[in-house]
């Protein structure tokens, strides 16, 4: 897999501009985002001004947004998403690692002693935020423009002496010890400024760079050859070493083994001398090194994939990355081609109207193009949390052939049929209402997603799952609904003012699931069981059909037929009361035997007393005598409400086809 994202670089590179390295890293940023300039002027007496611009390749480009400084260590950038960095530390760290003589050195220089104050006697890590710009000379004023928090927080301080000059920051270090705070405070009250003066939304905000004199700093030539060098070059200079690179194979190259400047490529662990081979730091040599122009190829290839090949699946971020059988010439793969092709075939299980949406825009010699079969696709779920480059990796499937993808949207589309003919608007199953069938949990408001990824790569891989650990979860999902636990949950309450609960909904999509799964011969239990008789004659068609797709056993037949009563009793409550009082029979969690029978004759009350005996004698028979066949042969006492809602959701669900078929009969006879 690292050969197929060093492919993707080198693609990437060989089809790029005059620059194809750093145009070919550019980061992303959200399109409807602001890039604003400082534009600076060091001729006396003239004001800071400000620009905008859009945000497309170009400009992101121009700007050179390569993303910020890795970790904890010094920021340098003169493009960033934070303001904080710019008013502070970057372009003092910038200067200072330059080399000597530098145009641009002497450009930043001239820029921190006419706009920077130098706070003076600080050490340490606060040293790095000893440079702050100087508000005054800028012509920033007023502390109005403060947050109410941060007004507060110096209100002493500002009365003796005026906020942004070289007195007030040196008072406020003395007193709070923390330069770093004093950044994010003149961070804020800039921030403020540009909304209240230049009238631009700090959330509307995606970049902030640096214009002096007229010249865009990040296009200058010194700034992208030190981007280089910092990005590569000082990688391979921490240690000498020369040998065999492990992805092209050609000698005698300096390697280097420090993977740590990457987000995604987490497959090698190299900070701990227990990975290493012979336990030495330089044995990481031996596990993985690579050469100069492969790490280039690497980086490059990183960020095209978290550019270009990134989606989602339910509500998880995933990351495609496809791996070839053959050799592969990067400069006829057209990546970004190949990326959307495939994240619309993804799109296809995530979104059901996506897969008639992909058959419109996609001939077939496109299909033929990019060849079914000339790769295996690897899945990397991923999560960034808000406001850090970090990227924590949750889970990573591989080795996946695309056919798969077309077997699983295939029993996707085949599903539909399981209520029998009739239209059911609204509840095709897709990958999104997988992931909220699920019992996912929310801790400090962050999805737990480990079921939902364990799903997706048995879904994958075709493995097997068993009946009761799936009927267990979706019984956990039932209680949600039931009980209403949402704030703990992902599952969140309908506010549509329509006549289908979020129970019944997630009922009926449950039993579109449970089915899905049983097309592509994903569990083994549902294999069916042989009707008496007496049975067989007394159950509606739609109803055998239903068993037989799913291939319910008689136990399962028992408490469906069960269920089904419920749901037609519920219906007519419903018609009179608006509630359906006989859900309240239920235990969500669990119900014996014993309890069972308990339940089936007090169904038998509700049907007389409801007036509907007459429509569903036939039925009570033989849920009756599958009943009394299948004692001792239940499962678990959760399992079985499973299969009692089971029937209970088909009810429903031909109450809607019913309606629907209704509504439609209507508008044929007014035409």
């Amino acid at each position: 897999m690292i050969e197929a994202i060093k492919i993707l670089g080198e693609s990437m590179m060989k089809t790029a501009g005059s620059e194809p390295f750093l145009s070919s890293l550019i980061d992303q940023v959200d399109a409807d985002r602001y890039i604003v300039i400082f534009d600076f002027k060091t001729d006396d007496d003239i004001e800071i001004k400000i620009d905008t611009w859009g945000v497309d390749a170009e400009k992101l480009d121009k700007v050179k947004w390569v993303g910020n400084v890795k970790g904890n260590n010094p920021q340098d950038r003169l493009t960033t998403d934070n303001l904080q960095y710019l008013v502070s530390q970057s372009i003092p760290n910038l200067a200072a690692n330059l080399p000597e003589g530098s145009d641009l050195k002497i450009k930043l220089q001239d820029f921190i002693d006419k706009f920077y104050y130098k706070i003076p006697g600080l050490k340490g890590f606060e040293s790095r935020y000893a440079y702050i710009w100087d508000l005054d000379k800028i012509g920033i004023k007023g502390q109005n423009l403060l947050s109410k928090k941060n007004k507060e927080k110096i209100a002493a301080l500002a009365e003796s002496y005026e906020f942004g000059s070289p007195e007030f920051y040196e008072a406020y270090v003395k007193k709070e010890g923390k330069a770093k705070d004093l950044a994010s405070i003149v961070a804020d009250f800039v921030g403020n400024w540009l909304e209240k003066q230049w009238d631009i939304p700090r959330k509307s905000i995606g970049l902030y760079t640096i214009r002096l004199d007229g010249q865009l700093l990040a296009e200058h030539p010194d700034y992208h050859k030190y981007l280089e060098n910092r990005l590569v070059d000082d990688v391979f200079d921490e240690e000498e070493f020369v040998g065999q690179c492990h992805i092209c194979q050609k000698s005698q190259e300096k390697l280097t083994k420090n993977f740590t400047r990457f987000r995604l490529l987490k497959f090698y662990i190299n900070d701990k001398k227990g990975f290493a081979s012979g336990l030495a730091d330089r044995g990481f040599f031996k596990n993985y090194a690579v050469c100069k122009e492969c790490y280039k190829h690497l980086l490059v290839g990183e960020r095209t994939i978290e550019n270009h090949f990134r989606s989602r699946l339910g509500e998880a971020d995933v990351y495609l990355i496809p791996e070839f059988y053959q050799n592969v010439d990067p400069e006829q793969l057209h990546v970004k081609e190949w990326a959307e092709y495939l994240k619309r075939k993804l799109q296809e299980l995530n979104k059901f109207e996506a897969w008639q949406e992909f058959q419109d825009k996609i001939s077939d010699d496109q299909l033929r193009k990019f060849g079914k079969d000339s790769y295996l696709l690897n899945f990397l779920f991923a999560r960034r949390p808000p406001g850090s480059s970090e990227v924590k990796v949750l889970r990573f499937i591989q080795d996946i052939p695309p056919h798969r993808l077309d077997e699983l949207k295939n029993a996707m589309i085949q599903v539909r049929d399981l209520f029998g003919e009739g239209e059911m608007h609204h509840f095709n199953l897709d990958y999104t209402q997988i992931y909220f069938l699920l019992p996912i949990r929310k801790v400090k408001n962050e999805p737990q997603i480990g079921i939902y990824l364990d799903i997706l790569e048995a879904l994958f891989k075709g493995h097997p799952l068993k009946l009761s650990l799936l009927t267990d979860l979706l019984m956990e999902t039932v209680r949600v609904h039931a009980f209403e636990k949402y704030d703990a949950y992902v599952q969140k309450k309908n506010d549509k003012s329509d006549s289908i609960d979020e129970l019944d909904r997630f009922l009926i999509m449950a039993q579109f699931f449970i089915f899905y799964l049983k097309r592509l011969n994903m569990i083994k239990e549902l294999r069916g069981g042989e009707l008496e008789l007496v049975a067989e004659k007394l159950v509606p068609e739609e109803i055998k059909s239903y068993w037989e797709k799913v291939g319910l056993s008689d136990p399962q037949k028992a408490l469906f037929l069960l269920g089904y009563l419920i749901g037609e009793i519920g219906k007519k409550q419903y018609q009179e009361g608006k509630t359906k009082p006989i859900m309240n029979k239920l235990n969500y969690q669990g119900m014996t035997e014993g309890k069972i029978k308990v339940l089936s004759s007090e169904i038998l009350d509700k049907l007389y007393q409801n007036k509907i005996w007459n429509f569903n004698e036939r039925i009570y028979a033989a849920m009756k005598e599958l009943l009394d066949k299948s004692l001792g042969k239940f499962n678990s006492a959760e399992e079985n409400v499973y299969w009692i809602l089971s029937g209970y959701a088909f009810s429903t669900a031909r109450g809607i086809m019913s309606k629907s078929a209704e509504k439609t009969a209507e508008k044929e006879e007014e035409v």
